[in-house]
């Protein structure tokens, strides 16, 4: 989580502007493979460790960050209006492991699936591919 957060704000201190920094910072959750962790420990330990006080205090600052991100590219007219915290969080966890035998193009995958995740979120995509359903908010993903 601490990663996470580190990520976040340096993303916002470092990049020229909010789709900038969610852009960097959805490509760096990709390489990590974040959604990695809840499909290799068991259901319980999982819950436990998300349910720690410090690990709720940590989501709500990354979530804040995480906000500001998509606020900010959305008020820009960068990123789709019709996101939000909750579904950027869901798209950074898609990505999980590699298949097996394809190890030699993990680098190549990650970068292929990170700019095929951000194409589909940047506001031009909005019209012609419209989502159903509402916004996933951070609160809906715990956040």
């Amino acid at each position: 989580m601490d990663q996470l957060v580190a990520a976040a704000e340096t993303a916002l201190d470092e990049e020229p502007d909010a789709w900038s920094a969610l852009c960097r910072f959805v490509r760096f959750c990709v390489s990590m493979r974040l959604g990695g962790l809840s499909s290799v420990i068991d259901a319980q330990r999982h819950e436990a460790i998300r349910l720690q006080p410090e690990t709720i205090r940590r989501r709500l600052v990354l979530t804040a960050a995480l906000g500001r991100m998509v606020r900010d590219a959305q008020a820009d007219g960068m990123l789709r209006t019709d996101v939000d915290v909750g579904d950027i969080g869901m798209v950074i966890n898609v990505h999980v492991r590699q298949s097996a035998g394809l190890a030699h193009l993990e680098a190549s995958v990650d970068a292929r699936l990170a700019e095929l995740l951000l194409a589909g979120l940047r506001a031009a995509a909005e019209p012609e591919f419209p989502l159903p359903g509402v916004p996933l908010t951070g609160p809906d993903i715990g956040g």
